[in-house]
């Protein structure tokens, strides 16, 4: 009998590359978009093509192909190669072994076995399709891209589209890829244009102001607005000239409300709503000017009543309404002139005092430092016991007598290595004839926290209502303490206490609490550190009020 010697070569095996052969060079089309859609609705099957016969391969192979849409037999395809061959081999070497059983040669053996053929034309054809249908969808992309630019094109040919512009990027520059690269672009302007207004922007742009709006059911408007920039925030920025900016701390500027409102501010402090006086209403906007430090809010309600009287411009330090009254608020004497809203121009003079220190505090700074007595709490609930140990609170007096206010810092028996509490007491006189009012300015800024008394009243704030603040004991023996609302702005330590004053002597109380970091620091049980995140650095603080200034100031009157 004639034999060939058909033993499939191992490099075959290995490279399903070499089974991408067929005869067949029909062109194949890829399926009906009906024909997909039905086939994508079923679950292609796992099937475990290993264990199959070569001829099983072939015929589940050819139902994916007539059940499934192409793009889903992937995962199963690229490797069914390797398997048909890895079973084909098998079926050989069997089939050969029958053969040489009976003392026949190996060298006669001739495998009459179609099934190569047959799947590699299987396989050809499943190439075929994928590749017609990834034609097919690449045609339907670009008909689909060409249809969106068209729309593109119609919609930026219509009045109420504007095409805005990104200037200096670089040539290769992609607006939708994440970049280090700082643009500018024309978006704003587009918007300006179109009559789209922000709810509240700026008279001058700026890198110092954010701000939140919200809207109530009667169409009042609330305005967080927040400056939070330390002059060096913008330094990150990729754009050169916000780069470079060196605006310092404090920003002077307009805010522009959408809309005619009358303008409120409230103090976040104590909770008191009092009227702007001092606004112009144009073009459909509220302008209301804004002085903002560094880290400091302010809070706003725009409110869509009648428009009453009121300035629009003035170089008074304000413009006040009081008993249905304007009054130009002057902290120093001298001449004033305010613009009104129904145009007339009044010029006022005021005669201020000069503002004055408080002097001859005593003061008890409490000193808390860790004990030597380690006291260990143990508690059960529902069968689980927590161990809870701390060390006592060593407090240490330590009273001094100041001539003006200054921070520890600058109190030799203080200095800056303590942390804990301190109670400033002192009194000083009020000629109420004088002027008409005084803020108490107790400097630029303050570390942590105080509550300050005159004449035996909270400044700002009350006790609390809350239930969770409610006064309570939890040591025997030991009244617990009022908790109050509100108080002095710690950003900006100024504050009005004209309604708090009496003619001639007063009374002040001041209690502070400081952070526990110059202790901690002065024990080395932390160290100085510059955090990752701009105005949290870890240092040494300058602890208690900067200074205690009484600031008169006098109301002229600007209308009868």
């Amino acid at each position: 009998m004639e034999q060939e010697n058909s033993l499939i070569p191992e490099e075959e095996i290995k490279n399903p590359e070499i089974l991408e052969t067929s005869t067949n060079d029909e062109p194949v089309v890829a399926e009906s978009k009906a024909v997909e859609n039905a086939k994508e609705k079923k679950e292609v099957p796992e099937i475990d093509f290993s264990i199959l016969s070569t001829e099983e391969i072939i015929r589940q192979a050819q139902k994916l192909i007539n059940d499934y849409p192409v793009v889903s037999l992937k995962e199963i395809f690229e490797g069914l190669p390797e398997i048909f061959e890895s079973r084909y081999k098998e079926e050989y070497e069997k089939a050969l072994a029958i053969f040489t059983a009976d003392g026949d040669k190996p060298e006669d053996f001739e495998y009459k076995n179609d099934n190569r053929e047959r799947f590699n034309a299987l396989y050809k054809l499943y190439k075929d399709k994928k590749n017609a249908t990834a034609r097919q969808t690449e045609a339907e992309r670009e008909e689909n891209l060409k249809i969106k630019l068209g729309i593109i094109e119609e919609l930026k040919a219509l009045d109420n589209v504007k095409t805005a512009t990104i200037n200096d990027a670089d040539e290769n520059f992609d607006y939708f890829q994440a970049t280090d690269q700082g643009y500018d672009d024309t978006v704003y302007d587009c918007l300006q244009e179109l009559g789209v207004d922000p709810y509240v922007g700026f008279e001058e742009a700026n890198h110092q102001i954010l701000t939140q709006t919200r809207e109530d059911e009667d169409g009042v408007k609330y305005l967080y607005a927040y400056n939070y920039c330390s002059n060096d925030y913008h330094e990150n920025s990729h754009i050169e000239s916000v780069k470079t900016e060196d605006h310092g701390t404090e920003i002077t500027t307009r805010l522009v409300v959408d809309g005619e409102y009358v303008p409120y501010e409230i103090d976040a402090w104590s909770g008191e709503t009092s009227k702007i006086a001092e606004y112009e209403i144009k073009n459909g906007k509220t302008y209301v000017p804004v002085t903002l430090k560094y880290d400091d809010p302010k809070l706003y309600a725009f409110a869509p009543e009648e428009d009453s009287l009121h300035a629009t411009a003035s170089t008074a330090d304000a413009v006040v309404e009081k008993d249905e009254k304007l009054y130009a608020k002057a902290f120093a004497s001298g001449d004033y002139t305010a613009t009104l809203s129904d145009g007339s121009e009044i010029s006022v003079t005021a005669q201020v005092p000069d503002a004055y220190d408080i002097t001859n505090w005593d003061l008890e700074v409490t000193s808390w430092t860790q004990g030597e007595n380690l006291v260990v709490d143990e508690e059960t609930i529902d069968g689980i016991t927590t161990v809870n140990s701390h060390y006592e609170t060593e407090k240490t007096p330590i009273n001094v007598t100041l001539d003006k206010m200054t921070t520890w810092d600058n109190i030799p028996e203080v200095g800056d290595t303590i942390s804990g509490n301190g109670v400033y007491k002192a009194t000083f006189n009020w000629d109420a004839s004088a002027a008409d009012g005084a803020v108490l300015d107790l400097g630029d800024s303050l570390v942590s926290t105080m509550k300050v008394w005159i004449n035996g009243q909270k400044v700002g704030g009350d006790i609390s209502t809350n239930p969770t603040k409610a006064k309570t004991s939890i040591v025997e023996d030991q009244e617990g303490k009022d908790q109050y609302t509100g108080g002095i702005n710690w950003k900006v330590p100024k504050t009005d206490i004209s309604k708090y004053l009496t003619d001639g002597e007063n009374t002040i109380e001041i209690h502070y609490n400081s952070t526990m970091g110059n202790a901690l620091l002065a024990t080395g049980q932390i160290e100085p550190t510059q955090s990752s995140w701009w105005g949290y650095d870890e240092g040494v603080d300058a602890y208690g009020p900067q200074k205690a200034v009484i600031q008169p100031y006098t109301l002229a009157a600007l209308t009868e």
